[in-house]
């Protein structure tokens, strides 16, 4: 349906636009906000991302996954603004990204003993990289797959493979 859509898009379809952006508006800014804290700058590159995409139309040739092109997309922005914004303090591509500590305990916690669960769970999570943390968010809050993944964060499947089981592994051992 999505690419469908993509196609109406590109044949100036201004209620195509619109229905595409619904789509899709809730999930990037969640993934936005997990990205950074700074809502000024989810919603400021939100807006940029949406307004190049429907400027860009005619030209940007998406194939496979529309959501997987626009948090690939979101997530430039995010951290191109916060450059920007000098929010980077070292050279470290991951400084400045902040996961949310809650992404995975609603799916993951449903018993008896949530607050105890919660709390093995944050500590376990505290052990994970920010990249690790990002990419089980990818994997299990946002469902994308391994070439989704891959493109999102800007690595080769085999790596995106290799860090959502290392982040798997270091959870296991520590919960």
């Amino acid at each position: 349906m999505s690419l469908a859509l993509w196609k109406k898009i590109q044949e100036d379809d201004m209620e195509a636009f619109d229905e595409f952006y619904h789509q899709y508006v809730d999930s990037l800014y969640r993934y936005g906000m997990s990205i950074s804290r700074q809502e000024d700058i989810v919603n400021d590159s939100l807006q940029i991302v949406f307004t190049k995409l429907y400027q860009k139309r005619h030209t940007i040739s998406i194939k496979t996954s529309p959501k997987s092109y626009l948090m690939t997309s979101l997530r430039r922005m995010i951290i191109e603004q916060l450059d920007q914004l000098n929010s980077f303090e070292d050279t470290d591509f991951d400084a400045g990204l902040e996961f949310a500590e809650d992404s995975i305990q609603h799916k993951v916690i449903a018993n008896d003993h949530k607050a105890e669960m919660i709390g093995k769970l944050n500590k376990a999570r505290n052990t994970l990289s920010k990249r690790q943390k990002e990419v089980i968010y990818l994997k299990f809050e946002q469902d994308l797959d391994y070439n989704e993944i891959s493109k999102v964060m800007n690595i080769t499947k085999d790596a995106a493979y290799k860090l959502v089981n290392q982040a798997l592994k270091r959870l296991t051992e520590n919960f």
